[in-house]
């Protein structure tokens, strides 16, 4: 008789808690094989496998997935809310985190993104979902 899914569960997640986690070093190289070349390494755009695994690599959310649960967990955002229609979303985003260069992340920067792909006269790729009214 196969495990249950409980089971499986139970044994990857102790495999991942006996796993060592540590930060590494920067520099140095990562090589890694794909399917195809990515397309475009733009993360709010980016469709296709091979641009999302790459980018994945590069790129952190404000949050992320568990591979373990499915459940969605705070990653550049500690804690979030949303009102109670769901079109209003409040990220409460952490104090140490930042960029390559030692600039502080900020909400400026996550707003940056967004505002630039929301624009009515941008006329390049949106993130998938995205549409807004073309005037005239």
């Amino acid at each position: 008789m196969p495990d249950s899914p409980d089971a499986i569960a139970g044994r990857l997640k102790a495999n991942a808690d006996a796993f060592p986690y540590a930060i590494g070093q920067p520099g140095g190289a990562l090589t890694q094989g794909t399917i195809s070349e990515p397309l475009p390494l733009n993360l709010a755009i980016a469709n296709d496998a091979s641009s999302s695994e790459v980018l994945g690599y590069l790129f952190e959310g404000l949050t992320e997935t568990s591979w373990l649960t499915d459940e969605v967990g705070p990653a550049l955002a500690k804690s979030w809310t949303r009102s109670d229609d769901g079109l209003t979303w409040t990220f409460s985003l952490r104090k140490d985190v930042t960029w390559h260069d030692g600039t502080p992340f900020t909400a400026h920067d996550v707003v940056h993104l967004q505002r630039h792909h929301l624009q009515p006269g941008y006329r390049g790729e949106r993130p998938g979902g995205v549409q807004l009214p073309v005037p005239g």
